[in-house]
């Protein structure tokens, strides 16, 4: 998804059929023919900075979350985690010999946000650790970070909407795809025209 302007380094595996009808009037022969229907991404991947710059808060929730991470299980790990460092940390930054639980980490401001899981946005275990604050994502900076529009709204407590989201593909990422298929397949299929 970062390579699609997503603030998010999550990878998924999307699968295009086409129908051999299809093809042959569109010109479609091959798996590499396939394989260019995939959309190009950039190379530029916008950080977290980039991301929430200038997100809406609510102090309510981030001190919730300020709680909830004190009182929780990974607490001891987080704590020690230094903040806005240039790369993301886990427990295996503070002990090379770790061998627990490895979904802790601390984002970094530089760089996309690790993969944000359904377990982790909804609070329930550690996950995505802010950069600079010891506590999870609140849920307008996890909607930046999928990059849904601040207007959407989720329904449900705040557990289920983190939940809906970690378990979401990113709108900007399916756009594209969604794009590729239309410019190289159904418009063709449509017209006639070869692109």
């Amino acid at each position: 998804s970062s390579h699609y302007g997503v603030p998010q380094q999550r990878r998924r595996l999307i699968l295009i059929g086409v129908r051999p009808d299809v093809c042959e009037k569109v010109g479609i022969e091959t798996d590499d023919d396939i394989l260019d229907i995939f959309p190009i991404g950039t190379t530029f991947e916008p950080n977290i900075r980039d991301g929430l710059k200038d997100v809406v808060l609510n102090n309510e929730e981030i001190n919730y979350l300020k709680d909830k991470t004190r009182l929780g299980s990974s607490y001891e790990i987080i704590k020690h985690l230094k903040k806005d460092q240039p790369d993301r940390q886990g427990p295996k930054s503070l002990d090379p010999e770790w061998t627990g639980d490895f979904s802790t980490v601390r984002e970094t401001w530089e760089r996309p946000s690790s993969t944000l899981t359904s377990t982790g946005c909804s609070g329930s275990r550690g996950g995505s650790i802010h950069p600079s604050e010891d506590r999870g994502f609140s849920i307008n900076e996890i909607k930046r970070l999928m990059s849904l529009p601040d207007d959407f709204k989720l329904t449900g407590s705040r557990s289920q909407k983190g939940e809906r989201c970690g378990r979401m593909v990113t709108p900007l990422l399916m756009k594209e795809v969604s794009k590729s298929i239309y410019n190289k397949v159904l418009k063709p299929y449509r017209t006639g025209e070869l692109t």
